[in-house]
């Protein structure tokens, strides 16, 4: 087995910028090939499991380089999520206990079971499971490169003029209540002369504290001053619904 240079090997350069672009991609693919299944044939479902485990090891991956986890280090982990799993932990990411417990669960050897068995074990998690592991691990690891209100950063303009990073947010109306599953909804409103934001996005319920019958719901946050849940989805994708126009600071960005 040749052991390739880590000059030669590929991504070995990568920053953790582009390995969450990279993410991004994969998990916008897991969604496109989830409708491509067909009832009844858990197989045409191979495709959408493996592409999710791996948009999960890419969010893990950027995380743990974030983290100034080295590239060798990352790599000799395989494609164990598990691992990957204990080491964002250690290194401050904070899992639901789904997740965790989803990605910890070494039995059922998702990850190989995806890729080359057209027989799928009864011990896999159901697809709505796995979907909304990416989901979460998605969210936490993006909430990590979130700037903080008001923090200046740099857009590859002259060397030291820091200005604040610029985002183009999709418009949606106040009463949308219909989200896709990987979409987040932020609404924006007055509230005892205040202006303030709820999120609104798919979580995973276990009422009777059991992964295997747990299910996606919408769920909306608490209101939070505007600005605080502006910051945390600089660059996370999400819609907003404002009540009334003069609630948006131009300071946010460009609302389309």
């Amino acid at each position: 087995m040749v052991d390739l240079d880590a000059a030669t090997y590929p991504g070995a350069d990568a920053t953790s910028d582009g390995v969450l672009r990279l993410a991004a991609e994969y998990q916008i693919a897991a969604k496109f090939l989830a409708d491509q299944g067909r009832k009844g044939e858990p197989i045409s479902l191979a495709p959408c499991r493996f592409v999710t485990l791996h948009a999960i090891e890419l969010y893990l991956n950027a995380f743990l380089l974030m983290k100034g986890i080295e590239h060798k280090t990352i790599r000799a982990l395989g494609h164990d999520l598990s691992a990957r799993a204990e080491r964002a932990e250690e290194a401050g990411l904070v899992f639901r206990r789904g997740t965790l417990s989803h990605l910890k669960d070494k039995s059922n050897r998702e990850y190989l079971a995806s890729r080359y068995s057209p027989e799928f074990p009864a011990t896999l998690p159901q697809i709505n499971r796995l979907t909304a592991t990416l989901n979460d691990v998605a969210r936490k690891v993006r909430a990590f490169t979130a700037p903080q209100p008001g923090k200046p950063v740099t857009n590859g303009g002259p060397p030291g003029k820091a200005r604040l990073a610029k985002k183009n947010w999709k418009r949606v109306p106040f009463d949308t209540e219909e989200l896709d599953e990987s979409q987040a909804l932020i609404k924006i409103f007055r509230k005892r002369g205040r202006v303030v934001a709820t999120v609104t996005r798919y979580e995973w319920f276990e009422p009777d504290g059991h992964e295997h019958t747990g299910y996606a719901d919408l769920a909306t946050s608490e209101p939070r001053p505007a600005n605080e849940i502006i910051a945390l989805f600089k660059k996370v994708s999400a819609s907003v619904a404002i009540d009334s126009d003069d609630l948006w600071d131009a300071a946010w960005g460009q609302l389309g």
